[in-house]
Order: C-alpha cells, then sequence, then structure tokens
C-alpha cells in the first residue's frame, strides 16, 4: 500500500470520528450529566460536612466564651473591690498580693467606720 493511502485512510477515519461526534453526542451528554450529578452530590456532601464542622466549632468554643465572660467579671468586680479598699499600693502595684491587699484594705475600712 502506498503512503496515499494511509492518508485516504486517515483523513476518513477523522472525518467518520468527527461526523460521529456531532450527531451522535448522546454518549457525551451522557457522560457529562453523569459527571454533573457526581459534582452534585460531591457538593451536597461538603456543605454537610461544613454545617457539622462549624456545630462543633461552636460547641467547643461556648465553653471558653463562656469561661472568659465569668473572668472578665471577676477581674472588674476584683477592680472595684481594690479601689474601694484602697488594696492597689504606690505605683499602682499590688503589696502582699491581691488577697492579702484587698483583705488589709477591707480591714482598714472597717476600722475607721
Amino acid at each position: 500500500m502506498s503512503s496515499n493511502h494511509y492518508a485516504g485512510y486517515s483523513d476518513a477515519y477523522s472525518a467518520n470520528a468527527l461526523i460521529r461526534m456531532t450527531i451522535d453526542d448522546s454518549e457525551l451528554r451522557q457522560g457529562l450529566e453523569s459527571t454533573k450529578d457526581a459534582f452534585k452530590q460531591l457538593q451536597m456532601k461538603l456543605f454537610s460536612i461544613g454545617r457539622n464542622m462549624e456545630t462543633i466549632g461552636r460547641q467547643i468554643a461556648a465553653p471558653f466564651q463562656a469561661a472568659a465572660k465569668v473572668f472578665a467579671d471577676f477581674d472588674d468586680q476584683m477592680r472595684r473591690v481594690a479601689a474601694v479598699t484602697g488594696a492597689i499600693g504606690k505605683g499602682g502595684r499590688n503589696n502582699g498580693g491581691p488577697w492579702w491587699s484587698t483583705l488589709h484594705g477591707a480591714r482598714r475600712i472597717i476600722l475607721t467606720y
């Protein structure tokens, strides 16, 4: 066979493939639809995982948020007590630690009234 014969066969095969692709694209459409469905399922699973992770994250963070609020409230109360009792020493430093200073300041208030 000559090389022209192979070239003709190749051209005919390419033309046949092109015609098949343009006329009968049902297999391609079916493949794309199944891919689309698979991606839709993946999307729904990822959304579900994300929702679950958000819920778990909120549940994990809730005690820390509550603890931070309790600590802030306690700190505010201790600052008020220190301000009222004079528990803060010179230069804004505690003399003898916060509890001793608060006790000493409270004792001073009680003894003066």
